[in-house]
């Protein structure tokens, strides 16, 4: 499988945990896409809210969300 650069919608639970399961699949995480700027503990942070998802996907050029 071919390593993807992804951001997460959403920043609560179910966001982290996917965030584990992507990285052990070997993927890269840019961050979370959340309307809000939760601390979460882990080594990304909120790249941004819903409403920007088209500039985000510019500037990180990540391939899936």
């Amino acid at each position: 499988m071919a390593r993807e650069k992804i951001a997460i919608i959403g920043n609560g639970g179910y966001g982290r945990e996917i965030y584990h399961i992507l990285l052990g699949h070997g993927h890269e995480v840019i961050g979370f896409i959340d309307n809000q700027d939760l601390i979460n503990g882990l080594p990304v942070s909120v790249i941004g809210n819903d409403d920007e998802i088209q500039m985000l996907m510019d500037k990180y050029d990540f391939n899936s969300f």
